[in-house]
C-alpha cells in the first residue's frame, strides 16, 4: 500500500488497515538491519508511504553536545545535511519539542507561531505537522517530525505516537548494540596496545610507544606526551615526546603552560575533546600568543587526556591535534583514556624500576669496586660488562680475595634475575663465601656452608657459582662448581681446553643439594685460567657447546696480547655490539714464583 493508496484508505475510514500496515513496516525496519541510519530511514519512508506525509524526519540526541542530529529524511526531502542537520536542544520547533519533551501537533501550520518559516509552508501547501519526542523511560533519545498536505486525524496522531514509541525503543536498542560493539573493539585495541606498552621498561621507550600507538588509533595528525621525569637527586622536570610530527616542529616554542585550555589536563581535572578548539571561548585568552603561536602546526580538532598514577599523582598528559574540524569522536576519546591508563601504570612501573636500578647499581658497584689483589706467582685481570637492556643491574659478580695463608680465593657467580632482589642475593652469597673462605674452609665446604646460610635466611633464589683457591707456591688450583660453566684453560704449549664438566659436577645453589665434587688441578707457569659467566658465550642462535668452542678460539687469539688487554680483547671477539646478558670475567695468569 503506497502513499496514494494510504491516502485513499484514510479518506474512506480505513485507518485500522493503515495502522496495521505501518506498524508492520516499522517492525520490519527495526529488526531488519544493524545500522541505525538504515533503520531510521526505513521507518521514515514507511511513515511517508502509510500516512501520506509530504516528508518525515528522525533526529537522534547527541547528549554531550545537547544537539539533535538528523539521521533520516524521506519524502520530498531526502538529504540529511543543511540547516536542520544539527539542531541545538531548545532551538527551532524540533529543538523545543526535545526541550519540553511533549508532542507538538498542528493542522494549520501556516499560522502556527512555532513554525519558523510560514511562507515556506504556504508555498509548499503544507497543512499539518506532527512532532514527537522519542523517549525511553526518563531518557530522551531523539525527535520524530513530519509535515503533510492534508489534516492529520486523531486516529493518525494516535498511531504516530505508537510509532514514535517503537522508534525510540529501536534507537535505544541500536545504540546499546553499537555501544557493546564499540566496547569490544576498544577493549581489543587497548589489550593489544597495553601488551605492546608492557614489553618496554625504560621511561623514554614507554612514552614513545604510548604516543605513537594512541596517535594512530585516534586518527590524530600528531600527538604529544608531556610528562614529568625525576632525576637522580629526586627533582622533577618536564619532558615531551612527539608522534606524527618532527621534533623541530615544536623546538622553537616553549613548553605549554597552565593556560585555560591546557590547565584541565595538567591539573588532572578533566578530559578535553573539542570539535574546534579555535571556537572554544577559552581559546586565545592567554599571553603571549593569544592562541597558537605563528608557525605552529594547524590545530582545529583537539583531544587531551591526563595521565594519572595509581596513587592519584598527575604524571603528565596526552595531547592530540588535527587540522580538520570534528575529527575526534567518542571512540577516539575512549581509546585515549584507556591508553592514558596504560601509560600511568607503565610510568609508575618504570619509576620503580629506575629506583631499584639506581639502588642495585650503587650496591653492585660497591661490591665489585675493590682493587685486584697482588700476589707473588700470579697476575689477575677482572672485568664486568653490564647487559645493554637491563641498565647495568644484574646478579653476575666476580670476587678476588687474598686468604690468611697466602692463597687466593677466586669466585665468579650468577644469581638468577636482573633486579634489586638479585643484586641483594648476590651480595649475601658473595659475603657468605668470603666469610667461610677466610675461616679456612676448602672450596666445596665453603659453598655448602654458604648455601646453608642462605637457606636459614629464607633466601630461595637460584645461583650458579664457581669457587676456586689458588696456591702460588705449588701452582695448584682447587675448584668446585655449582652449575656454573667450567673454566677455560690455555696451556703454555698453546692448547686450549675446558675443564671437564663431569669431574666438576655440582648442582646450582638454591635446590638443597650441597654434595659437590672438588677438583685439584696442577698448573704450569705460563698457563691462563679463565673464569666467566654465561653472558660471555650466550647467543640466541647458538648452543652452549658451540659457544664454548667459540670462546676457546677467542682465548687462543687473545693470549698473544699483553695480559692487561686480555679480557678486553676477549670481550671484543665474543660479544657483538653489546652484551645481551651481564658478563663477569676473571683471568688468572700463572707465573714462576720468584724466591726473592
Amino acid at each position: 500500500m503506497r502513499s496514494e493508496e494510504s491516502a485513499a484508505a484514510l479518506a474512506s475510514g480505513g485507518s485500522a488497515t493503515v495502522a496495521v500496515e505501518l506498524l508492520k513496516d516499522v517492525a520490519r525496519a527495526l529488526g531488519g538491519h544493524s545500522r541505525l541510519e538504515v533503520i531510521l530511514q526505513d521507518c521514515a519512508q514507511a511513515i511517508v508511504d502509510r500516512v501520506d506525509a509530504a516528508f518525515a524526519r528522525v533526529w537522534t540526541l547527541d547528549a554531550a553536545a545537547e544537539t539533535l542530529v538528523l539521521r533520516a529524511s524521506a519524502g520530498m526531502y531526502t538529504h540529511v545535511d543543511g540547516g536542520h542537520a544539527r539542531v541545538p536542544v531548545g532551538s527551532f520547533k524540533i529543538g523545543r519539542i526535545a526541550q519540553r519533551r511533549e508532542p507538538h501537533l498542528s493542522n494549520d501550520v501556516a499560522n502556527d507561531p512555532e513554525l519558523s518559516d510560514p511562507e515556506w509552508a504556504r508555498r509548499e501547501a503544507m497543512v499539518s505537522f506532527a512532532g514527537y519526542p522519542l523517549i525511553v523511560g526518563e531518557d530522551l533519545v531523539g525527535v520524530l517530525g513530519l509535515f503533510a498536505r492534508r489534516p492529520l486525524e486523531e486516529s493518525v496522531l494516535g498511531l504516530l505516537e505508537a510509532v514514535a514509541d517503537a522508534i525510540a525503543l529501536g534507537i535505544r536498542r541500536a545504540q546499546a548494540e553499537r555501544e557493546l560493539r564499540i566496547q569490544g573493539e576498544i577493549a581489543e585495541v587497548l589489550y593489544r596496545a597495553g601488551t605492546a606498552v608492557a614489553q618496554v621498561h625504560n621511561l623514554e621507550s614507554i612514552v614513545q610507544t604510548v604516543i605513537d600507538l594512541t596517535t594512530e588509533l585516534t586518527d590524530a595528525q600528531f600527538g604529544a606526551f608531556f610528562y614529568n621525569a625525576i632525576d637522580e637527586r629526586g627533582e622533577a622536570y618536564t619532558l615531551y615526546t612527539l608522534s606524527g610530527a618532527p621534533r623541530e616542529a615544536f623546538a622553537r616554542f616553549p613548553l605549554p603552560r597552565n593556560t585555560q585550555i591546557f590547565a584541565p589536563t595538567f591539573d588532572g581535572r578533566s578530559i578535553e575533546r573539542l570539535a574546534d578548539v579555535t571556537a572554544d571561548p577559552r581559546f586565545g585568552r592567554n599571553e603571549p600568543y593569544f592562541g597558537m603561536p605563528e608557525g605552529h602546526l594547524p590545530v582545529r580538532s583537539y583531544l587531551a587526556v591526563p595521565v594519572v598514577s595509581r596513587s592519584g599523582e598527575v604524571l603528565g598528559g596526552l595531547f592530540f591535534g588535527h587540522a580538520d574540524v570534528g575529527v575526534f569522536n567518542e571512540r577516539a576519546e575512549r581509546i585515549a583514556v584507556g591508553m592514558a591508563g596504560h601509560a600511568g601504570a607503565a610510568v609508575d612501573a618504570a619509576r620503580v624500576f629506575e629506583l631499584e636500578h639506581r639502588l642495585a647499581l650503587n650496591f653492585q658497584r660497591t661490591l665489585m669496586g675493590g682493587e685486584v689483589p697482588l700476589i707473588r706467582g700470579a697476575r689477575l685481570v677482572q672485568r664486568y660488562v653490564p647487559a645493554n637492556e637491563l641498565a647495568e643491574v644484574g646478579g653476575d659478580w666476580h670476587d678476588l680475595i687474598t686468604l690468611p695463608d697466602g692463597t687466593l680465593a677466586i669466585t665468579v657467580g650468577d644469581v638468577v634475575g636482573h633486579d634489586l632482589r638479585a643484586a641483594v642475593t648476590m651480595g649475601r652469597l658473595r659475603n657468605a663465601i668470603q666469610l667461610y673462605a677466610l675461616d679456612g674452609h676448602p672450596p666445596a665446604e665453603t659453598l655448602a656452608l654458604a648455601e646453608r646460610y642462605l637457606q636459614r635466611a629464607g633466601v630461595d633464589d637460584l645461583a650458579t657459582v664457581i669457587h676456586a683457591r689458588y696456591e702460588p707456591k705449588g701452582h695448584r688450583l682447587q675448584i668446585v662448581r655449582a652449575g656454573h660453566p667450567p673454566p677455560i684453560v690455555r696451556h703454555p704449549n698453546g692448547l686450549v681446553q675446558a675443564l671437564s664438566q663431569v669431574e666438576l659436577d655440582g648442582t646450582v645453589i638454591g635446590i638443597g643439594r650441597t654434595d659437590r665434587a672438588e677438583v685439584t688441578v696442577d698448573l704450569e707457569p705460563g698457563t691462563i685460567v679463565l673464569f666467566f659467566t654465561d653472558g660471555l658465550i650466550e647467543r640466541r642462535d647458538e648452543s652452549f657447546d658451540d659457544g664454548v668452542e667459540r670462546l676457546k678460539l677467542a682465548v687462543a687469539e687473545a693470549a698473544t696480547s699483553p695480559y692487561l688487554s686480555f679480557c678486553d680483547i676477549l670481550i671484543d671477539l665474543m660479544v657483538e655490539d653489546s652484551a645481551a646478558d651481564d658478563i663477569a670475567i676473571v683471568a688468572l695468569f700463572v707465573d714462576e714464583l720468584n724466591p726473592s
